[in-house]
């Protein structure tokens, strides 16, 4: 029975050390979440389909006019020459789907990888809340483009949902702008709510479901990179 006794006291002790040593490295790499001045938000990933990398612009071009005029975005982005961008997912799973079909259909194209940065900021404000706010439109532009592709919504609804999209945002402005914070990246946190809320807007006034599931996707690649952009810019 002491044997017993001691051999669970050992395990526990074991598991007590092995808990202590990761709390100590998540601590080190995070920093401690009761730690006045320190904001630490984990980057993430998004996944886009890809119609190929180009060594020149032009050509980049021309790939991205053929792509819209199915019904993709056309987004290019300038990474190790320029990539040709046709729609955004929140997950791999879905890229990987939409990729495999096209391949079956004779199109040569890749899943994209857009990877979010770590942000660490020294503040004593948490900006958890409204830096992840911006990027709430993000996934539901996914599923709103998903029904319309189907035929599962209508305009309206389409336009009543980006209408909730922005009030959302309109509110988490206001909340932020009452915290009466002034600092430089606080004025490019107001900045790029501004940004974003007039994309949605600019959805508004579209009135055919072709136009406004190829807007929809171009939106949101612009909405992405400007959060990137922002990131890179308020980085402690």
């Amino acid at each position: 029975m002491m044997r017993r006794n001691s051999k669970l006291i050992t395990i526990g002790m074991g598991i007590f050390v092995i808990a202590l040593c990761g709390l100590f490295i998540f601590t080190i790499a995070w920093g401690s979440p009761s730690d006045p001045g320190n904001v630490n938000i984990r980057g993430q990933t998004y996944y886009a389909v890809s119609f190929g990398r180009f060594e020149n612009l032009a050509d980049a071009n021309k790939e991205a006019d053929k792509i819209i005029v199915r019904g993709g975005a056309g987004y290019v982005v300038k990474d190790k020459g320029y990539n040709v961008l046709s729609s955004l997912y929140t997950n791999r799973a879905d890229a990987d789907s939409v990729v495999k079909y096209l391949k079956q259909s004779n199109y040569n194209t890749a899943v994209y990888e857009i990877k979010i940065p770590d942000i660490y900021l020294k503040t004593e404000f948490d900006y958890t809340k409204v830096l992840s706010e911006l990027f709430s439109p993000l996934s539901k532009l996914c599923d709103l483009y998903y029904k319309i592709d189907d035929g599962e919504i209508t305009v309206h609804a389409s336009i009543s949902t980006i209408n909730k999209m922005i009030n959302n945002l309109y509110i988490s402005a206001a909340d932020f702008e009452k915290q009466g914070l002034d600092s430089v990246k606080d004025i490019r946190i107001k900045a790029e709510y501004r940004v974003v809320i007039n994309s949605l807007e600019n959805l508004q006034n579209l009135f055919s479901l072709d136009d406004l599931s190829l807007r929809i996707k171009q939106t949101q690649f612009k909405i992405l990179y400007g959060i990137i952009d922002l990131y890179n810019e308020i980085n402690d």
